[in-house]
């Protein structure tokens, strides 16, 4: 009886108008306290702007300016430096002559403000390495690759590049989707070959992997497999998206790409692929989880080298998908394995 007069609200026009009406009021206020929060880091970067005299008779200068800054408000060096270059960057006289130069309009926020558009402090350029085998990033840099269905962030790339090959190695992405990987191997000096069935920038040719690899790709020193999962964001990709086969077949596509994956990688060469579970509680036999593709890999021919976790972002779930799950009891994944290959020395023709 409940379910039918909730049903019977939401199809009413008064409700429907009053949770648009809600949900404007809701945005706009995120979209103002952002503004607000804004306007609190460029006035601290123009204050400490106005004492520089002060701080050169004193004899402070830069980083130890950061440094005293930081103590004495117990916050990171981080965060000021970056209210100092926020202000260098935007040294108008008023906070409204800034908004109007800001990129993205409403869209921006201070953490998109921080990653995209002001230098990083010599402190961050390292702060993506890892040295465990737990690699959990969530955010994404906009630096790196174009937005698309299953972007991933950055440091994951760096880190399997970093690992697993040096520079001027020849480095494959087969489904390229935004080329992360492609920026990526640009800053670090790697070669690159992208494909992807569909195509979101020039770098990257046009290629069903059906239909094998290029020649071109032959004796790489490394391949990038993140497939779009199966079922996960389907609707986002085109028709011809594997994410859209069905459990047979999807999985006997990686059957037939694992081989062809050994005959173009060098001897010895490294092949890492990312990969999260999925989990039908429904219908458990419609299941696929990360153990399934480690068999494949295995009677390929490949030795498993390490298994690293990525987790996704718990961001993927509303708040409605946590309620649910906990009156169900069902559990959400969030757990993402990045497994490493390498070739064997010989591989059959």
């Amino acid at each position: 009886m409940l379910k039918e007069i909730t049903k019977s609200i939401e199809q009413e026009e008064w409700y429907q108008f009053l949770i648009e009406e809600l949900r404007a009021i809701i945005i706009e206020a995120i979209f103002t306290s952002r503004i607000e929060l804004i306007r609190g880091k460029w006035e601290a970067g123009r204050r400490i702007r106005e004492e520089n005299k002060n701080f050169e008779r004193k004899e402070i200068y830069d980083k130890q300016i950061i440094e005293n800054i930081a103590k004495d408000l117990r916050i990171s060096e981080k965060e000021v430096y970056r209210w100092m270059q926020f202000y260098r960057k935007y040294p108008e006289k008023d906070f409204d002559t800034v908004c109007q130069n800001l990129p993205e309009g409403k869209n921006i926020s201070w953490s998109k403000l921080t990653r995209k558009y002001l230098p990083q402090p010599d402190s961050e350029k390292k702060k993506w390495q890892r040295y465990f085998d737990v690699w959990n990033f969530s955010a994404i840099d906009e630096n790196y690759g174009i937005d698309c269905p299953g972007r991933i962030p950055y440091e994951i790339v760096t880190n399997v590049l970093y690992y697993f090959t040096k520079p001027n190695d020849l480095v494959v992405d087969p489904m390229a989707g935004g080329g992360v990987l492609i920026d990526v191997c640009k800053k670090f000096k790697r070669r690159y070959l992208t494909y992807d069935i569909e195509i979101r920038r020039d770098d990257i040719k046009q290629r069903n992997l059906q239909e094998g690899f290029a020649k071109e790709a032959q004796n790489c020193d490394l391949i990038f497999i993140d497939p779009p999962y199966w079922k996960k964001k389907e609707e986002e990709y085109i028709a011809d998206s594997i994410s859209r086969f069905d459990k047979k077949d999807y999985l006997d596509f990686f059957k037939e790409l694992v081989p062809k994956c050994r005959k173009i990688l060098k001897p010895k060469g490294y092949l890492a692929f990312l990969m999260s579970n999925y989990i039908d509680y429904e219908n458990p036999k419609n299941s696929i989880f990360t153990a399934d593709y480690y068999s494949i890999f295995k009677e390929a021919g490949f030795i498993p080298i390490i298994e690293i976790q990525c987790p996704l972002s718990t961001e993927q779930y509303r708040g409605y998908d946590v309620d649910r799950a906990k009156k169900e009891k069902k559990i959400l994944i969030i757990s993402r394995s990045l497994y490493v290959w390498e070739n064997t020395k010989e591989v059959n023709s």
